[in-house]
């Protein structure tokens, strides 16, 4: 038996070196997809966030000149403009409801936290001008507060600089920085909501 060679070790060192080899290109390749994975969700949240951004800013803008006009005719495209703010308002309860539940409120208490103040908001400003001649004092007085509070929306959200790139939208979906304007934007909301009941 002496003259006979037994080729287990070099089998069982050739079988650990591919399970080796797969074992690394298979983790490598993990790592890749959650890397991808949360660079997608980012660059989501951030899509949301400067739908956010837009709304307040539509807000802030399309109230003022709603305050302005001074008939149905000259408030029609200004409402258009106002309904788009409201489209972008679902963005903006995506990002209130992430910031939430990262700051550690149940899904339930998020998601009221979340939509109840923008439906407050848009209930209160969609009848308003919907009638010819001026604007009642009442309703100026709630677009006053409508734009202020849009002013302040936007300044609290544009502490964030949204991300443009792969490693930023990373740290975006890790919920770095951007819940704490979020959630200030949101308190700034439920004072406004409160303020219009």
């Amino acid at each position: 038996m002496s003259g006979k060679k037994t080729y287990t070790v070099p089998v069982l060192l050739l079988v650990i070196t591919v399970l080796a080899v797969l074992i690394v290109a298979l983790y490598s390749k993990w790592l890749l997809d959650d890397q991808s994975s949360k660079t997608d969700r980012g660059m989501q949240l951030a899509s949301e966030y400067n739908g956010c951004l837009t709304m307040a800013s539509l807000l802030n803008e399309e109230v003022g000149n709603l305050a302005q006009s001074a008939d149905a005719a000259e408030r029609l495209p200004i409402k258009q403009r106002l309904g788009q703010a409201q489209g972008l308002s679902g963005e903006c309860v995506n990002v209130l409801y992430k910031s939430a539940l990262l700051n550690g409120q149940t899904k339930e208490q998020a998601a009221e936290a979340a939509s109840g103040p923008l439906q407050t908001l848009w209930t209160k400003l969609e009848p308003i001008g919907n009638h010819d001649g001026p604007l009642t004092s009442n309703e100026q007085n709630i677009l006053k507060l409508v734009q202020e509070a849009g002013a302040e929306l936007e300044q609290t959200l544009q502490a964030y600089t949204v991300p443009t790139s792969g490693d930023r939208y990373r740290q975006m979906a890790a919920g770095d920085e951007w819940p704490d304007s979020a959630q200030k934007a949101l308190e700034q909301l439920r004072q406004l909501a409160d303020a219009l009941k």
